[in-house]
C-alpha cells in the first residue's frame, strides 16, 4: 500500500518531509526519537531502477540497499545546512516509510517561530506551486483500454464500453498489477483509446470525465467471479478501481493492430517497450492481462500516421496532443538501439528459456511452506488439494512450475525460513492417489489427492544434492536440517521479486499456493524468473529414487488381455494379485509359461501401468530379447571407440553403458531415470556370461566394474550406499527398479540352465495357457466356441464365420490335450485365425486346405525338437473323426509338412 501511494497517488508539486524515527504524545509529554532531516517538494515521476544505475557508486552506508522505487525531489529545506543538524519536533510522526502527513502546518509553525525559516518555507510552497502548475500544462495522457467488447459487461449502464474503466484492485493473489494501478493515473481529460481484443482492432476513443474511485467489481462478471472465494469474498465484495469516461465516439473503420504493430515499426517499438510498459511484447503482440497501458506520445503518433494510411481517418480525440511532442521520439538513432532479446534474458540460449518462450507453454507459480516441499521432493510430485483441481486439471505436459518455499510450516514445532525459490519443473504426468504423503494429510486435516509429477526437473545446488528426505512425520530435527539444505544456495523470494518487478512492475505472486502468471507481458514475471533461475539450477533426476513401490496393479491393466470365462484360466484379478505383491516385495519378476501365452504383452501392459500411474517413480520402460550371444558388454557395457573426428585420437576408448545401465541413467543427459527393462526369452542368454556383476547388484550390493570414466572406476550402487547424488561414473539402482523377464518353458531349442543363485532374486509367476473343455459332446462344444468368441471380440480386425471359428477351437484344443505340460497359448490362435479369415473374397483353398496351412505355419514351428510331437500331430488329425468338422484337417498334406518338418510319419505307431 505504501509502495501504491509513493508512485501513484504522490503527485509532482507535493512537499515531502524526511523524517526518522517516532514521535507520539502521551500523559501530557512528547515521547519517541523521530527528527526532521529535510522537507522538499516531487519535482520527477515514478521510476523503478537499480540505485547503482541511478546513482552511481553508493556510499558504504547505502551500499546493501535493495531500493529500487525512485521519485526525484528538490530538498529546498535541508536541516543539516540550515540549523546544523536535524530537526525534533512536537507533532505525531508515525512508523510507516510512506504515509500522509496532515500536522504540515504545525510543524511549518514550529521550525518558522523556532528557527526563523520563514523565507525558506515561502521558497518551498512557491516551487511546489510552480510544478504544480508546469505539470498541469503538460498534455493529457493518453491510455489503451485492452479488453473484449463482446463482454457481457460491456453494455452494462454505468460500466460498460465508453461509459467507464473499471477493473480489479489487485490479482487474485493479492498482489498488485500496474495494469490495474494505471487506473489511478488516469486524470480528467485523459483519453481513451478502446481496444478490442476479439478483433485485436482499435474501435473507439472516449475522455476521461473524472478521476477514479474505489468501489466492487460488477457482479455476475468474470472478474467477480475469477478467484475470489480464495480471496475471502462473496460475489460483488471484490475490491475495484473505476474512472467515468464521457464524449465516447466509435471509429467508422476500426484499425487493426497489426498496421500499427509493424515490422517497419520495429525499432521504435522495442525502444519505447525498453522504457515503458506498453500493450505489446517483444514479439509485437499483445500482453496478455495488459487491461490499462500508458500510450507513450511516439506510439500515439504511429498509431495516428497508421490511421491516416491504413483507414484514410483521423481519429478523434488525438488532436488534444501536441503533435510535436509525439514526432519527437520518433527520430531515434537505429545505432543506438539494443538487441530486445540481450535485455530481456541472461540466457537467451538455454533450452529451458526457449521452452517458456513457446506461446503454448503456461507458467505457474507454486508458493507452499518449506515442509511441504521436503516431501514433494522426496516423492518428486506436487500435491494438490480439492480446492485447486481446477488448476491441476488445466495443467498440460510441458507447462511450468516455479517452487516458492514461503508462509507457516505445516507442521506446527517447526520455525518459518525466509521466503527462497529453489526449483523450477517441466509439467510430466497428472495422476491421483490417495497416498498420504504430506504432514497435513497424514494428521487428516487436508488431502491433496491430485498430483503432477516432473518430465524435468531443475534445483538450486541444495536442493539437487538433497536426498534421502525424511517423511513428513519424522522428527523436527531431521526435517529442519532438510528445510536447511533446501534452502542453501537458493534465490531469496526479494531477489526474485526485484526481477519480477523489473519485467512488469509486479512481484511474485505469492499469496496463495497456485497462480498462473497469465497476467503479464509475453516475457514477464514467469519468464523472468525462469532467466534468473537457469543461472543458479541443474537438471536434476524427476523420479524418487528412494521410495520403494507401495501401490497396487489394478486389473485393468490388462484391459487388452482376455481372460475368457468360458476357460479354466487365473483372472485379471488374481494376476494382478500376484504382481503386486511381488512388486511391493522389491522382487523381480519372470512371467513363465507356453508360448503365446502373452507373458511379454502381462509384462509390457504391468510396465506402461507402472509409468502412468506411478510417474514420479518410473519414467518409462524399455523391452530388449535375451540371446546366446549376450554378455556383459550388451547389458552392463564396456570400452568402445570414441566418436571424436580429432585426428589426435587415435581411436580413444570410453566406456558405454550397456541396455541395463541405461535404464538407470539417461546416456545423454546424464540425469537419473528409472525404466523397469523387460527382457524376453531370459534362458536364451548364458546368464553367468550375460549379467556378470549384476549378480551382485541384484542382491543389494554395490559392485565396482572393471572399468573407468575420467579417471574413476565405473561403480553400480543402491540407495544405501549412496550419500547425494550419484556422479558421472556413477549408477544408481532406485529402490522401485525392477526387471521383468520372460520364459517360455516349451522351448524348441536346447536352452541355458539358469542357477539357482540367480532364479532366487526373482519371483516367478506362471502364465498357463487356458484350460479347454476336455469333453467332446454339444455342451463342451458350445463352450469351446463361446470362448473363442471373447478371445475374437477382443481381436481388432478378426471376423471368422462360425465354421472357422470351430475348426481352429478344436485345432487348440487337440494340440494342448495330447500331451501332458505341453501347449500353446491364445497368441497362436489368434495368428492362424488371421492367416485363415485374410483369405476371404480371395477364392484361394478351401476351409481345410486353410486350416491344415495354418497348423502348419504356425503350429509346427513350435513342435520342432519337441518330444511326443508325433503324437500331438497324430491328436490333430482326429479332428476329422468329429461328425460336424469331418474331413476338415487335410490329412494328405499335414503328413507330408510332418514329415519335412518334423521327421514325423502319421502312419507310424512309435
Amino acid at each position: 500500500m505504501q509502495l501504491q501511494k509513493f508512485a501513484h497517488e504522490a503527485r509532482i508539486g507535493d512537499i515531502i518531509v524526511l523524517k526518522n524515527g517516532l514521535r507520539y504524545h502521551s500523559d501530557d509529554e512528547w515521547h519517541g526519537n523521530a527528527t526532521i532531516r529535510a522537507i522538499g517538494v516531487i519535482d520527477g515521476n515514478y521510476t523503478y531502477q537499480d540505485p547503482n544505475d541511478r546513482y552511481g557508486e553508493l556510499p558504504p552506508t547505502a551500499r546493501n540497499s535493495l531500493n529500487t522505487h525512485h521519485r526525484d525531489v528538490n530538498w529546498i529545506l535541508n536541516f543539516d545546512e540550515l540549523i546544523g543538524g536535524a530537526f525534533t519536533p512536537d507533532v505525531p510522526i508515525n512508523r510507516w516509510t510512506f504515509e500522509e502527513f496532515d500536522d504540515y502546518p504545525e510543524l511549518k509553525t514550529q521550525l518558522q517561530s523556532s528557527r526563523g525559516l520563514t523565507d525558506h518555507f515561502s521558497e518551498l510552497e512557491a516551487y511546489a506551486d510552480q510544478a504544480k502548475t508546469q505539470h498541469s500544462d503538460d498534455q493529457p495522457t493518453v491510455w489503451i483500454e485492452k479488453s473484449y467488447h463482446n463482454r457481457d459487461d460491456r453494455d452494462v449502464d454505468g460500466w460498460g464500453l465508453g461509459d467507464a474503466l473499471w477493473c480489479p484492485q489487485t490479482r487474485t493473489d493479492g498482489g498488485r498489477s500496474v495494469y490495474y494501478d494505471n487506473a489511478t493515473d488516469v486524470q480528467p481529460g485523459d483519453v481513451i483509446l478502446h481496444l478490442d481484443q476479439h478483433q485485436r482492432a482499435f474501435t473507439a476513443a472516449s475522455l476521461a470525465a473524472d478521476t477514479y474511485e474505489e468501489t466492487t467489481c460488477l457482479e455476475d462478471t468474470e472478474w467477480d467471479d475469477k478467484g475470489v472465494s480464495e480471496m475471502g469474498y462473496n460475489s460483488g465484495q471484490r475490491p475495484a478501481y473505476r474512472v467515468p469516461l464521457t464524449d465516447y465516439q466509435e471509429f467508422a473503420t476500426p484499425l487493426d493492430v497489426d498496421e500499427v504493430l509493424t515490422e517497419a515499426n520495429e525499432d521504435i517499438l522495442h525502444d519505447l517497450r525498453n522504457d515503458h510498459t506498453v500493450v505489446y511484447s517483444k514479439n509485437l503482440n499483445l500482453n496478455q492481462g495488459a487491461y490499462l497501458t500508458e500510450a507513450p506520445p511516439a506510439f500515439v503518433e504511429l498509431i495516428s500516421t497508421a490511421a491516416r494510411t491504413a483507414i484514410d481517418d483521423t481519429l478523434p480525440h488525438l488532436d488534444r496532443i501536441d503533435p510535436a511532442e509525439r514526432t519527437e521520439t520518433l527520430l531515434i538513432d537505429p545505432s543506438e538501439t539494443e538487441s530486445d532479446d540481450s535485455k530481456q534474458y541472461d540466457h537467451p540460449t538455454d533450452l529451458l528459456v526457449q521452452h517458456v518462450q513457446d506461446n503454448g507453454t503456461t507458467i505457474y507459480g507454486l508458493t507452499a511452506p518449506a515442509d511441504y516441499w521436503v516431501t514433494a521432493l522426496n516423492y518428486r510430485a506436487c500435491g494438490f488439494e480439492d480446492t485447486h483441481h481446477t488448476q491441476w486439471a488445466d495443467m498440460d505436459p510441458g507447462d511450468v512450475l516455479i517452487f516458492h518455499a514461503g508462509g507457516d510450516p505445516m507442521h506446527p514445532e517447526l520455525s518459518q525460513p525466509d521466503g527462497f525459490v529453489f526449483g523450477v519443473a517441466i509439467v510430466g504426468t497428472r495422476f491421483e492417489t490417495d497416498e498420504q504423503w504430506w504432514y497435513d494429510d497424514i494428521q487428516n486435516t487436508r488431502t491433496y489427492p491430485y498430483r503432477v509429477a516432473f518430465d524435468q526437473l531443475f534445483l538450486t545446488p541444495g536442493a539437487a544434492a538433497a536426498t534421502n528426505l525424511p517423511d513428513a512425520t519424522d522428527s523436527v530435527h531431521e526435517l529442519t536440517d532438510a528445510i536447511n539444505q533446501l534452502q542453501r544456495e537458493s534465490v531469496p523470494i526479494g531477489s526474485v521479486n526485484e526481477r519480477c518487478h523489473d519485467a512488469t512492475g509486479d512481484h511474485f505472486p505469492s499469496r496463495q499456493f497456485i497462480s498462473t502468471f497469465d497476467d503479464d507481458a509475453e516475457d514477464g514475471r514467469g519468464e523472468a524468473v525462469i532467466d534468473l533461475l537457469v543461472g543458479t539450477t541443474t537438471e536434476s533426476s524427476p523420479i524418487a529414487t528412494t521410495i520403494e513401490f507401495s501401490g497396487t496393479i489394478d486389473p485393468d491393466a490388462f484391459s487388452g488381455i482376455v481372460f475368457p470365462d468360458a476357460y479354466d484360466v487365473p483372472s485379471a484379478d488374481e494376476l494382478a494379485e500376484q504382481i503386486t505383491a511381488a512388486v511391493r516385495a522389491g522382487d523381480h519378476i519372470i512371467f513363465t509359461g507356453p508360448p503365446g501365452t502373452g507373458k511379454t504383452e502381462i509384462a509390457q501392459q504391468v510396465t506402461e501401468y507402472l509409468a502412468r500411474h506411478y510417474p514420479h517413480l518410473y519414467s518409462g520402460y524399455q523391452v530388449t530379447t535375451a540371446t546366446a550371444d549376450w554378455s556383459t558388454f550388451d547389458t552392463v557395457g564396456g570400452y568402445m571407440p570414441t566418436e571424436s573426428t580429432d585426428e589426435d585420437t587415435n581411436g580413444d576408448l570410453a566406456f558405454t553403458s550397456g541396455v541395463v545401465l541405461n535404464r538407470l541413467k539417461n546416456a545423454k543427459t546424464g540425469v537419473q531415470v528409472n525404466e523397469p527393462i523387460i527382457i524376453d526369452e531370459l534362458n536364451r542368454a548364458d546368464i553367468d556370461k550375460g549379467f556378470g556383476q549384476l549378480f551382485t547388484l541384484l542382491s543389494g550390493q554395490p559392485v565396482q566394474l572393471p572399468y573407468t570414466k575420467n579417471d574413476n572406476e565405473i561403480e553400480l550402487l543402491t540407495t544405501d550406499h549412496l550419500d547425494g547424488t550419484p556422479a558421472d561414473h556413477q549408477y544408481l539402482v532406485p529402490d522401485s527398479w525392477h526387471i521383468f523377464a520372460t520364459m517360455n518353458s516349451y522351448d524348441k531349442t536346447s536352452l541355458y540352465e539358469m542357477s539357482y543363485a540367480f532364479m532366487r532374486r526373482f519371483a516367478f509367476i506362471r502364465i498357463p495357457a487356458p484350460t479347454l473343455p476336455a469333453d467332446t459332446d454339444d455342451d463342451a462344444l458350445d463352450a469351446l466356441d463361446d470362448g473363442m468368441r471373447q478371445y475374437v471380440a477382443a481381436w481388432d480386425d478378426l471376423d471368422p464365420t462360425p465354421e472357422e471359428l470351430r475348426a481352429v477351437g478344436l485345432v487348440w484344443k487337440h494340440t494342448n490335450q495330447a500331451v501332458d505340460d505341453r501347449a500353446i497359448g491364445p497368441a497362436i490362435v489368434k495368428d492362424m485365425l488371421g492367416y485363415i479369415t485374410n483369405h476371404h473374397g480371395t477364392g484361394n483353398g478351401t476351409l481345410p486346405n486353410r486350416v491344415t496351412n495354418a497348423v502348419i505355419s504356425y503350429i509346427f514351428p513350435q513342435l520342432e525338437g519337441v518330444p511326443k510331437r508325433d503324437k500331438i500331430v497324430r491328436h490333430i488329425t482326429e479332428i476329422n473323426d468329429h461328425e460336424q468338422t469331418a474331413n476338415m484337417i487335410d490329412r494328405d498334406l499335414l503328413e507330408t509338412a510332418a514329415r519335412d518338418m518334423l521327421q514325423v510319419t502319421l502312419d507310424s505307431e512309435s
